[in-house]
């Protein structure tokens, strides 16, 4: 039985494998390191992070603005929503720094154009409606 241990302890050394809590510690004696690369541009860090993990790891896109959203007093999309109902801004003036995440056009019933949109801060999301009275004045 101890001559089956040690095989087994050779064998996994020879293929490369090792144990997790082992009691012999590897050397790897490889004297190559990796070379020091320069951090991808922002924009491009967070389009891979956004990409590969569904979110933003290192910051949001509009924290870059947090000055400016202050400084305009816009309202953060966290305070919009509450308790998971749908927002309804009517008669409202609300003033957001956000990015628009997704947009499609969509023809009404009555050949008019409105969109949808996501629309996203620091502090979560919402969905958005423009009818065909916002689109034409705001679309661009």
């Amino acid at each position: 039985m101890k001559y089956l241990k040690i095989s087994n302890k050779f064998n996994g050394k020879i293929s490369g494998q090792v144990g997790l809590f082992d009691e012999n510690n590897f050397d790897i004696s490889d004297d190559s390191s990796l070379p020091v690369l320069d951090d991808y541009p922002r924009a491009t860090r967070l389009q891979y992070e956004r990409e590969c993990v569904g979110f933003y790891v290192s910051e949001h896109p509009v924290s870059a603005y947090k000055n400016l959203a202050k400084r305009i007093k816009a309202t953060d999309i966290s305070n919009l929503v509450s308790d998971d109902l749908d927002v309804s801004c009517n008669d409202k003036s609300v003033t957001l720094v956000a990015q628009v995440t997704s947009f499609k056009l969509r023809t009404t019933k009555n050949g008019k154009q409105m969109a949808t949109a996501s629309i996203e801060d620091c502090t979560g999301s919402i969905n958005a409606i423009l009818f065909t009275n916002a689109l034409v004045k705001y679309g661009h």
